[in-house]
């Protein structure tokens, strides 16, 4: 069990805003609590021109933010599977994997963290296995960024439906993005029961890029 108040940020899909609401939940828990720190367990695609999503976080959340760690980073853009084999090395089993994060989040002195996983929450570990089942023993409530685009009811659903399953306590399903057209966000409400824990938010402007000098 975790030492301390941590949250896990699952995404029914990729690319569907689960770092701007790893950010969102850092800011909020910096207000609460003066203090508070991110982990990246997995993180793919990291080149010159992406330095991954932990910069990302830190960028939004400068000040008070403690511990901004990314376990593993590959460089192809891919599944973890594929993108450690790409780059070679040795791959951490799912054991191995979900030690690190529980050992993270009994670590530092940060009252509040924030744990984002990759990709959709059935996306694979190195190993190959769902991210779901590896980090399933962690004891920590769980945030679904649910899919705000056409088609997203589904999948979020069955995203919602597969953490459940797998003892997960979701308090909430976030869609980011011009849901209100769509319904995504009304649909997955009336279905999961989880009244105001679902809801919509359109997607903030992106930062501007730091001044050189």
């Amino acid at each position: 069990m975790a030492a301390r108040r941590t949250a896990i940020v699952f995404g029914a899909n990729t690319e569907v805003g689960k770092t701007l609401c790893s950010a969102a939940l850092i800011k909020a828990g910096l207000r609460r609590f003066g203090r508070a720190a991110y982990l990246k367990p997995l993180q793919t695609g990291v080149d010159e021109d992406h330095a991954g999503d932990a910069a990302l976080v830190k960028r939004y959340n400068a000040d008070g933010l403690g511990r901004c760690d990314t376990l593993h980073a590959w460089r192809a853009y891919a599944s973890p599977h594929v993108a450690a084999r790409q780059d070679g090395g040795q791959i951490p089993s799912d054991a191995e994997l979900a030690r690190a994060v529980s050992e993270w989040m009994k670590a530092g002195d940060e009252p509040f963290g924030v744990v984002e996983t990759a990709g959709g929450c059935l996306s694979p570990t190195a190993t190959g296995r769902p991210q779901a089942d590896a980090y399933a023993g962690l004891d920590v409530p769980a945030l679904l960024v649910g899919d705000a685009r056409l088609g997203g009811i589904s999948c979020s659903l069955c995203a919602w439906e597969a953490l459940v399953r797998r003892g997960f306590d979701v308090r909430s399903i976030v869609f980011v993005g011009d849901d209100a057209a769509l319904g995504n966000a009304e649909a997955v409400r009336a279905v999961t029961g989880l009244g105001d824990g679902v809801l919509a938010t359109t997607a903030p402007p992106p930062l501007p890029e730091p001044l050189d000098g």
